[in-house]
């Protein structure tokens, strides 16, 4: 260990506290095992983030901004100020301090994109009443990964090349009104980026089973190389965030693959029924699926 090395820890630790980030930044409150990752692939993005736990800064990424505080206590989400973050994500072991903690956001930031990790599906309907836009169970995740990739080789490889590609990104357009309606196949077949599916609202389609009309307003999930600029639009800005947030590798949500039969417009792994009207997608769910299902994952 260098001295210039000792240096720059010690001058870390004395300014953690001042040195917030000018920008646009991600908020994260709490930990969890997962959020290490999370963190590594927020900095790889460029993304700036705000971590409220109460931990050693030691460890963590050089651009991430720690206070150290109780995430489910108002002071300290006022100290990260939460209605000045680009996208807040949730996190803890406990489930009753994830939903005390969204409780606190909404108060603070209502306007703030909000996702979750949980680790019982039971809390999604109280999280999603309190307009958290995403809830993830990675132990969820996790295991329809393994069994996908136990039933078909090669499609655990396949997904996490998709979040964890350095040569690609996922970003989310939000489709104008000269651009609808038409059928997902017609908009595949125009755009230069590798199209995944069609968003609306908290349904989602792969075009798989049947060719979907995409809508004014609908989001398309795409697969664009690193580095392109063409007429996609990054998450944060379909998300209310300011300019400049950028979309990323492993930054998307989750839908899981049940729908009804002829339809695309899935219902996550737990199952929802599915709307009468084929123009109406079906509700998709917000913590199973995995690769197991045909789902949207940062």
């Amino acid at each position: 260990i260098t001295g210039s090395s000792v240096a720059r820890g010690v001058r870390r630790l004395l300014d953690n506290g001042a040195s917030f980030p000018q920008g646009p930044y991600v908020l994260v409150l709490g930990m969890h095992p997962a959020i290490p990752v999370v963190l590594k692939e927020l900095e790889a993005a460029g993304d700036a983030v705000v971590l409220v736990a109460d931990i050693e800064p030691s460890s963590l990424p050089h651009q991430v901004h720690l206070i150290r505080g109780d995430p489910t206590s108002e002071a300290a989400l006022t100290r990260g100020r939460a209605e000045g973050a680009s996208r807040i994500l949730i996190a803890s072991e406990n489930d009753g301090d994830v939903l005390v903690s969204a409780v606190l956001v909404r108060q603070e930031a209502p306007e703030v994109p909000v996702t979750a990790l949980v680790s019982s599906n039971r809390l999604i309907p109280a999280l999603k009443d309190l307009g958290v836009l995403q809830v993830l169970s990675p132990d969820d995740l996790t295991g329809h990964t393994v069994a996908k990739g136990l039933e078909v080789p090669h499609a655990s490889e396949i997904l996490m090349h998709l979040v964890r590609g350095e040569e690609h990104r996922l970003v989310e357009h939000r489709v104008g009104p000269d651009e609808a309606p038409r059928p997902l196949s017609a908009v595949r077949r125009d755009r230069h980026e590798l199209v995944l599916g069609v968003v609306r609202g908290a349904f989602v389609s792969l075009g798989v089973a049947d060719d979907p009309e995409v809508r004014a307003g609908d989001l398309l999930l795409l697969v664009e190389p690193n580095g392109h600029h063409g007429r996609t639009h990054a998450r944060g800005d379909v998300s209310g965030t300011p300019p400049g947030t950028t979309g990323t590798t492993g930054t998307t949500g989750t839908t899981g693959a049940t729908g009804a039969p002829g339809s695309q417009w899935s219902g996550g792994a737990s199952g929802a029924k599915g709307s009468d009207d084929p123009g109406e997608p079906h509700p998709a769910s917000d913590a199973g699926g995995g690769a197991g299902g045909g789902r949207e994952g940062r």
